[in-house]
C-alpha cells in the first residue's frame, strides 16, 4: 500500500498539485512502512515554503541521523539529501552540516570507494558551499578520493562532477590552485555534449584563470539565458571589468541586481 500511495502522491507531483502531493507523502511517513524516498520528496516540495521549514529541518536532522548510526538506508538517500542541503536557508544548514559532518564525510567517502557515482554527484554540490564556508570539512572528504585518469572517465557527468570538485579544492587555503583548474578545464574540455550549466562553469573557471577573453563567447553562446540569468550576467560582468571595460560591466551587474530585485 505505501508503494501505490507514493507513486500516486509522484504522480500528483508532476502534476502540479503540490498540496495533495505533499499530503500522501505525509501519509506514508505515518503508515507501517515509511519510505525514505517520500522524505527525500517532501524536502523538495517544501523548499521554499517557510511554513514547511521546521518540518523540513526535521526530515533532514532524521536522515542524517539515522546515518550516523548506521542504520540500515540505502546511499542513494542519504546522499540525496547530502545534494539538497546548499539549497536550504542558511539559518539552518549550517547548523545541519557542522551537526552531521561525520555522517556526511562517511556517507560520501563509503559511496565513493563503493563506486557510486552519486557520491561525486553530492560532493560536487555541496563542495560548492562547503569549500569556502566548511574548508575542513571539504578537506577531508576531498582527502579521501581518488582522482581518476582523465581517460578513464565514461561520461560527461562524470567529467562534470570531478572539474567541479577540483574547481572547489583549488579555492583553498595553500591549493596548488593553478594546477588544480588546469585539471578541471581539461575534463570540462572533454565533455562530449555540454549541458548549459556546464558550460557556465567552464566559463567560470576561466575568469577564475585570468582568462576573461575565453570565459566571453561561452557567456554569450545562449542570448536567452544572458537575457534572464543574473548569474550569467554577474559572469559577464567580470568577463567585461577584467578586459577594461567597467562601465559595460557596471551596466551588467545593474540589470542582474535588477533581476534579483525582482
Amino acid at each position: 500500500r505505501a508503494q501505490v500511495t507514493h507513486h500516486k502522491a509522484k504522480a500528483l507531483k508532476r502534476l502540479g498539485e503540490r498540496d495533495a502531493a505533499a499530503e500522501l507523502f505525509e501519509t506514508v511517513l505515518e503508515g507501517p512502512v515509511p519510505m525514505d524516498e517520500a522524505r527525500l520528496q517532501l524536502i523538495d516540495l517544501y523548499r521554499g515554503d517557510h511554513s514547511k521549514e521546521q518540518r523540513s529541518v526535521t526530515l533532514v536532522d532524521e536522515m542524517l541521523g539515522r546515518m550516523a548510526t548506521k542504520r540500515d538506508v540505502a546511499y542513494s538517500v542519504f546522499l540525496g539529501i547530502i545534494e539538497r542541503l546548499p539549497r536550504g536557508p542558511a539559518r539552518w544548514r549550517d547548523d545541519l552540516i557542522i551537526r552531521h559532518s561525520g555522517a556526511i564525510e562517511r556517507a560520501i567517502t563509503e559511496a565513493a570507494y563503493a563506486g557510486v557515482q552519486q557520491a561525486l554527484a553530492a560532493f560536487s554540490a555541496l563542495g560548492r558551499y562547503i569549500s569556502t564556508e566548511h574548508p575542513s570539512l571539504f578537506v577531508k572528504i576531498f582527502g579521501q578520493l581518488s582522482e581518476p585518469d582523465l581517460v578513464s572517465f565514461q561520461t560527461d557527468s562524470e567529467r562534470f562532477y570531478w572539474a567541479e570538485i577540483l574547481c572547489e579544492a583549488a579555492r583553498l587555503p595553500g591549493a596548488d590552485a593553478g594546477a588544480l583548474r588546469e585539471r578541471a578545464l581539461l575534463l570540462y574540455e572533454a565533455e562530449v555534449r555540454p549541458q548549459p550549466f556546464h558550460i557556465q562553469r567552464r566559463a567560470e573557471l576561466l575568469l577564475d584563470m585570468g582568462r576573461a577573453a575565453e570565459a566571453e563567447p561561452l557567456l554569450r553562446e545562449r542570448p536567452d539565458d544572458l537575457d534572464r540569468s543574473e548569474w550569467i550576467q554577474r559572469l559577464l560582468a567580470r568577463a567585461r571589468l577584467s578586459q577594461g571595460f567597467p562601465d559595460e560591466a557596471l551596466g551588467w551587474i545593474d540589470r542582474a541586481l535588477s533581476r534579483l530585485a525582482g
